[in-house]
């Protein structure tokens, strides 16, 4: 019965706002805008240093931006981020991951997310939309978050290798400051990176490799 619900939930949200522009995708879902680092952003980059921001909401939420600098071809690391069985192994806290639906630009999935002991389990379903191998969108269609929405994006770097970028907002199921919120998001995203760069095999240096795999959750 509960299987039934969540299904007739997202069917009922992706029934709204299903105007397609002309390239197919929906119409909430443009490409977001193409970072612009400065020349001593680059290099800090390429050394392998991973740069994060984030902001504190006045809604309870708050907000990240994560950038780093990834060696070779971008496929391995847009493959893994959306194969959910390597989900379980980057991001930390997910107990279960399920692919609801999947068609070229979007995904429908689920997440059961269980960050800490003294935290409350958070099952919530998320769709994708996407421009391989460019970058996507995600936003929260239903469940125990009150609000999920961002971007990844894929830029190819002069000189080799290509550019992450990650930016999020969510506010949590349950009541929470919003400088806790800014402090998980500024000490989990770099974390988060650092292990999709890991099991990519696109760390840039072999110092590098070894520092990215331990920041993946034990």
């Amino acid at each position: 019965m509960r299987r039934v619900l969540v299904w007739l939930c997202v069917f009922l949200l992706l029934a709204q706002g299903t105007v397609t522009a002309a390239d197919g995708l929906p119409g909430w879902a443009v490409a977001p805008p193409r970072p612009q680092p400065d020349a001593a952003t680059l290099a800090r980059l390429r050394d392998g240093e991973i740069l994060v921001e984030a902001e504190r909401g006045d809604d309870g939420g708050g907000r990240g931006f994560v950038q780093a600098w990834f060696a070779g071809d971008p496929g391995a690391a847009w493959q893994r981020l959306q194969d959910c069985p390597t989900n379980l192994a980057f991001i930390s806290g997910l107990e279960d991951c399920e692919l609801l639906s999947s068609s070229t630009h979007s995904a429908v999935t689920r997440h059961v997310l269980k960050r800490a002991w003294y935290l409350p389990r958070r099952e919530y379903v998320f769709e994708t939309v996407r421009q391989p191998v460019e970058w996507l969108r995600v936003r929260l269609l239903s469940g125990e978050l009150r609000a999920l929405d961002g971007y990844w994006r894929f830029d190819p770097m002069d000189g080799g290798g290509y550019l992450v970028t990650h930016d999020i907002q969510v506010r949590p199921g349950f009541m929470a400051p919003g400088w806790w919120v800014r402090r998980t998001l500024e000490r989990d995203l770099p974390d988060l990176l650092a292990c999709l760069r890991s099991i990519s095999e696109a760390s840039p240096s072999a110092v590098t490799a070894r520092a990215d795999a331990e920041r993946c959750p034990r």
